[in-house]
């Protein structure tokens, strides 16, 4: 189950009377800082804001992204929007701590909400690595609110995913599903679900940046070669399909990216000097992008000098300007990020997009006319593959103005009651099943806390009659012990008895003894003893006495 929470205005700006249109959007951006993802969302804002000004855009984002007030501050200044859905998993214990420590509380949809729309937006989320995880928490969202509109955007699809897709498609219904590529409309077309190309969602935004004016002479001091961006995350050379042995070693990676790194020497000279391109500002460490790729391919024994240039970092500060005269100067990019790929194309630059896995692959597809290698594309002209780049960004922007104008032809319409009825029984029968298998779960573990209950109980009785006869047991050890308590008592008073008549007859004898002629002639000699003179005279008589006596006594 997924929890939802939201600011207090917000709470109450979705359950007034006569509300505006909700918007719920759910997508790529969970609050991890990835410069396309920012890109996506702002884009999806930018457009429902053109169109219909005074609706209320509920972005979701994951709880636990958000560190303290001050970061959902940040997000709501420079996403240009009040209104966030936080969700967390009822599995993580902090979560409603979490919540109130950022000012948030339990999100409520009133029975009278007017039917929102759900416009998941894009990204290359619908596959094996997070598809079902991102439908759970679609399904969660359409179970909360009544959704009189469901759209679906820019998005990739992976072959070994379109089944699932397709089947939550069949079950949920969505007016529309657009795709950021043809492959991935080919795959649900296949799969039984219309689809459009629809192109990308960051698109527009990344036009903005491009319209920058060029700046003279503004490279002339540091005359940048080629750049190069690196991700190494696990998604990147991974298989998204669960069980396949068919995985890229760390060591095959290295030596690919060695390879690379050689190509790009060999061409460019070993003292030329790169830009080295970040694009996710993400903490976690199995997000292994551009700087954590730096050391774990020893980068520096190949290029010991580039320019750093953090282009997430900069789209937050609002200054990714000052970068675009620096970036249109270079003569090559490389790049191992779809929107950053796309980036440097719209910016003019010859760029080639890293592929080492079906997922990335498709990403190629999308932005590339032709499949080559890269040895392959240093030996194309520059003006040639600038020239194909350029017609594929034409049939993007083409795309994107068909998709949007669809987009705004279904949205215009009133939502259908009919809609949020048939999505709500679709859900609810899901739910049932999802129920059914809950109770199941329970069943078994009633069942088996019952056989622990009677083996517990036989356990019991078992020490309960262990614990009778440990009584009794006990209670003859207290008798023999009172016994002998008894009988030492008896023994002591009759030694003390004993002692008594003992101590009473040494007394009688010693009064004799004190009355006696003989110790009274002592005790005189003694006294006489104490005093020198007497000691003198006494002591030879005495002497005397002794000898005599033994000699009488041989």
């Amino acid at each position: 189950m997924i929890l939802f929470y939201t600011l207090p205005e917000t709470n109450r700006k979705i359950n007034s009377e006569g509300a505006s249109r909700v918007v719920v959007l759910a997508g790529s951006f969970n609050g991890y800082l990835n410069f396309g993802d920012l890109l996506q969302l702002r884009g999806a804002l930018r457009w429902h804001k053109q169109h219909w000004p005074g609706a209320v855009l509920c972005p979701l984002l994951h709880l636990r992204t958000v560190s303290d007030e001050k970061t959902l501050r940040e997000l709501i200044e420079f996403f240009d929007t009040p209104h966030w859905l936080l969700y967390a998993h009822h599995s993580e214990e902090d979560a409603n701590s979490r919540a109130k420590a950022l000012g948030l509380e339990p999100l409520r949809v009133s029975d009278s909400l007017t039917p929102a729309i759900l416009h998941v937006y894009g990204g290359g989320f619908f596959n094996g690595f997070w598809g079902r995880w991102m439908l759970d928490l679609i399904e969660a969202v359409l179970h909360t609110f009544p959704i009189g509109r469901y759209v679906i955007s820019g998005q990739q699809v992976g072959a070994e995913f379109a089944p699932v897709l397709a089947e939550h498609c069949r079950r949920y219904r969505p007016d529309l599903v657009g795709c950021r590529d043809p492959l991935s409309v080919e795959i649900l077309t296949h799969s039984g679900i219309e689809a459009f190309f629809s192109g990308d969602d960051a698109f527009e935004e990344l036009l903005r940046y491009a319209e920058t004016p060029a700046t003279a002479n503004v490279t002339s001091l540091l005359n940048p070669a080629f750049g190069l961006h690196l991700n190494l995350s696990g998604y990147v050379y991974s298989s998204p399909t669960q069980g396949d042995q068919a995985q890229i070693s760390d060591r095959v990676i290295s030596q690919q990216i060695e390879c690379l790194l050689q190509l790009l020497v060999t061409r460019f000279g070993p003292s030329s000097i790169p830009i080295i391109v970040g694009s996710y500002l993400d903490p976690r460490h199995e997000v292994q992008d551009t700087w954590a790729a730096v050391k774990r391919t020893l980068l520096t024994r190949y290029l010991p000098q580039f320019i750093g240039l953090d282009i997430a970092g900069l789209l937050l500060q609002g200054r990714l300007e000052e970068a675009i005269p620096l970036l249109r100067s270079l003569k090559l990019f490389v790049a191992t990020s779809y929107h950053t790929a796309l980036f440097l194309k719209i910016l003019g630059v010859p760029t080639y997009l890293l592929a080492f896995n079906h997922y990335y692959i498709q990403k190629q597809s999308g932005i590339q006319e032709t499949t080559r290698s890269f040895e392959e594309l240093l030996t194309i002209d520059p003006e040639t593959l600038r020239k194909e780049q350029e017609t594929v960004l034409l049939a993007h922007q083409k795309a994107r103005q068909e998709w949007k104008e669809l987009l705004e032809r279904e949205l215009s319409e009133t939502p259908e009651k009919w809609g949020v009825i048939l999505r709500g029984i679709a859900y609810l029968k899901e739910d049932e099943k999802r129920k059914s298998a809950k109770i199941k779960e329970q069943e078994q573990v009633i069942a088996r806390l019952e056989s622990e209950n009677v083996a517990f109980r036989d356990q019991l009785e078992s020490l309960q009659r262990q614990n009778s006869v440990m009584a009794e047991k006990l209670e003859e050890q207290k008798q023999i012990i009172a016994r002998l308590e008894s009988e030492n008592v008896f023994l002591r008073e009759q030694e003390v008895s004993k002692l008594r008549q003992d101590n009473a007859a040494l007394s009688a004898k010693l009064e004799i003894i004190e009355r006696s002629r003989s110790w009274k002639l002592v005790r005189k000699y003694w006294t006489m003893m104490d005093q020198p003179f007497w000691r003198l005279i006494l002591s030879p008589i005495r002497k005397i006495a002794l000898i005599a006596y033994r000699a009488l006594n041989r």
